[in-house]
């Protein structure tokens, strides 16, 4: 474990340590053509075909992430597409990458840059003449019983779940504030789950266990869990 991941642990010395979206629709040739027509800017993440393509399973979180800042904005939307026939059967750019469709564009651009939560809002504000510069961005991950496996279990990195509720809402500016520390760090990712919105996925996967709690998942054992607890 390299030196960040302790400097990781020490900010969350006051919890106890045991071993353990956005909305980004799914793109097919049938929905493809209206979610184009459904906003002013739409970015498409180009995932493979299948899923030995480890490199989507580790970016694709940060889209998510991504799109969750945009959630309340109909003039933007997020999507997912496998291979490149819904965009452009001529394109064989590397996997996985971002394009985007201007406002009125008919045709995709690639965004060249990497796959981060401001690089995605920084190519949103070029294109929509916008300044996000006072927005607090999400770098956190919502999580629930639909994206869970995917975002959690998947992928291969090391991912911090914190699990809360009303009372301990306050703890999410604390776990978005590390995510932001470590935002241009692709071999982790924090999410959140709200127990209140998921409650029967909640009490089912972690057991009833009260919030606030942090779980800490190795990419290499992800069925092993890691809960935090608060003293």
């Amino acid at each position: 474990m390299d030196l960040g991941i302790y400097k990781l642990f020490f900010f969350f010395g006051a919890f106890t340590i045991y071993q353990t979206s956005g909305k980004v629709f799914e793109l097919n040739k049938s929905n493809f053509a209206t979610f184009k027509k459904s906003s002013r800017f739409s970015l498409v993440f180009v995932d493979s075909n299948n899923s030995d393509c480890t490199r989507c399973r580790q970016m694709f979180p940060f889209f998510t992430a991504a799109s969750q800042n945009f959630e309340e904005d109909r003039d933007i939307s997020f999507g997912r597409v496998h291979g490149y026939t819904l965009i452009n059967s001529s394109l064989t750019h590397q996997l996985p990458a971002v394009y985007y469709y201007p406002p009125d564009a008919h045709t995709a651009e690639r965004m060249y840059s990497d796959i981060t939560v401001d690089n995605i809002m920084e190519t949103i504000a070029n294109n929509m003449y916008g300044y996000f510069g006072d927005t607090k961005k999400t770098y956190a991950i919502d999580v629930n019983e639909e994206n869970f496996d995917e975002i959690v279990h998947a992928p291969i990195q090391y991912v911090m779940l914190l699990l809360y509720d009303k009372a301990t809402d306050e703890i999410v500016t604390m776990i978005n504030e590390v995510a932001e520390a470590f935002r241009y760090d692709d071999e982790i990712i924090f999410c959140k789950l709200n127990a209140d919105r998921n409650k029967e996925f909640a009490d089912k996967h972690f057991k009833y266990r009260t919030p606030p709690k942090i779980f800490w998942y190795h990419f290499k054992l992800k069925e092993e869990k890691k809960s935090v607890s608060r003293n």
